[in-house]
């Protein structure tokens, strides 16, 4: 008797949970969490990156790519659970954009959906380097998303050219625009500014930006931490100035790439933890 009664406040519990999972919400342009307003720092995590490390940092979202499969499901699930003991929230990132223009089939698009049962599911990250290929890809996938979890937000950024077509798609399914460009090291922090100005005139609020600090190509090579992507490393000043330049043009999120290779610059770490 004992072991069955055990089985059902178990059981409770978990409906508990299920019914209760609240996740992100825009309310007024405001991302909420809990009712209470929430500004995201996080990073572009790898699947070794841990909660621990999200903490260390100063962190308190965690950033990866969202699964396909459902053993990859109840892995991204476990994962959510270990950051939700320490507070953070997750973005699963439904990787489509750049050379890739086909989008999620619909099933799995409806598969993942159930990650929003978790209580710490922040958003929905639909579309990177989204250009006017994509833009029937965002529409689909944004809109089985909203089928399956209408309160959770939708997040994706834009770096084509601004065509009315861009503009109607980003202001109709993408509740949260990711906007951000590469100020280092040749254009002025000013420039970094009005950047930020051009792109609400385009896409509106609420933006967020990723702080595109840790590159690595010629000078990351130099460095012996890697040999792609378009570089160079900044700074750790360069990289504090990229973030408060951004919260000075109403930025309401900032995430930092890539943070997994920050141990081997422990400089730049530091000056991301202050910062966060």
């Amino acid at each position: 008797m004992q072991k069955y009664a055990v089985l059902f406040v178990a059981t409770v519990a978990c409906l508990c949970i299920a019914l209760n999972a609240h996740g992100g919400k825009l309310e007024n342009g405001i991302l909420t969490v809990d009712g209470r307003p929430f500004f995201p720092l996080g990073g572009w995590d790898y699947p070794y990156t841990t909660p621990e490390d999200l903490s260390r940092l100063g962190m308190n979202t965690s950033f990866r790519g969202a699964p396909q499969d459902p053993d990859g499901i109840e892995k991204f699930r476990a994962h959510m659970r270990e950051c939700a003991q320490r507070g953070i929230q997750v973005i699963p990132y439904l990787s489509f954009g750049g050379e890739g223009v086909i989008p999620w089939p619909v099933e799995k698009v409806r598969a993942v959906s159930v990650l929003a049962q978790e209580p710490n599911l922040l958003v929905w990250y639909v579309g990177d380097d989204v250009g006017p290929q994509h833009l029937d890809g965002i529409r689909q996938t944004v809109t089985v998303l909203r089928e399956q979890t209408a309160e959770i937000p939708t997040v994706a950024d834009y770096i084509a050219e601004k065509i009315p077509e861009a503009k109607t798609v980003f202001t109709k399914y993408v509740d949260i625009r990711c906007q951000y460009e590469y100020p280092l090291p040749n254009a002025p922090y000013s420039k970094y500014l009005t950047f930020f100005d051009e792109q609400r005139d385009f896409v509106g609020d609420p933006l967020w930006t990723w702080i595109q600090a840790f590159m690595w190509g010629s000078t990351g090579r130099e460095l012996n931490i890697g040999a792609e992507g378009p570089g160079p490393v900044p700074e750790p000043e360069q990289v504090r100035l990229l973030a408060f330049a951004a919260l000075n043009r109403g930025v309401r999120g900032l995430l930092f790439f890539a943070h997994h290779t920050l141990h081997r610059m422990p400089e730049l770490a530091a000056e991301v933890a202050w910062t966060c």
